[in-house]
């Protein structure tokens, strides 16, 4: 497991820091020491770079089904790559008709 920090997460997945700070206090990104804080570094494992990423493709769409699509996508095996469709409740589905949204998920990347 390779644990990253908030700003590396935010660097991965391209979102501000503003905005992972939202996700985390949401409970949609999920952090390895949730007492951090206020002074206090935050740990990701790094896959919840995907979910950040995943998160800012759904929510800019107009999905609200932000807590699901996390947990959907945080289930994803790491090796998992390329388009996963997502139907309107938040779930991964193989069913096109049945689908929503289209989030393309990246490999696992480590930071720089």
């Amino acid at each position: 497991m390779t644990s990253i920090s908030t700003r590396e997460l935010c660097d991965l997945a391209h979102v501000t820091y503003r905005q992972a700070d939202y996700w985390i206090r949401s409970g949609y990104v999920e952090c390895l020491n949730p007492e951090a804080g206020s002074g206090i570094r935050r740990l990701h494992d790094l896959s919840e770079a995907r979910v950040a990423q995943g998160l800012r493709q759904l929510l800019s769409a107009g999905c609200r089904v932000g807590a699901t699509v996390a947990e959907t996508l945080r289930s994803l095996p790491d090796d998992r790559a390329g388009s996963v469709l997502i139907d309107a409740q938040g779930y991964a589905t193989l069913n096109i008709d049945r689908a929503t949204w289209v989030v393309h998920v990246e490999p696992l990347l480590t930071p720089a």
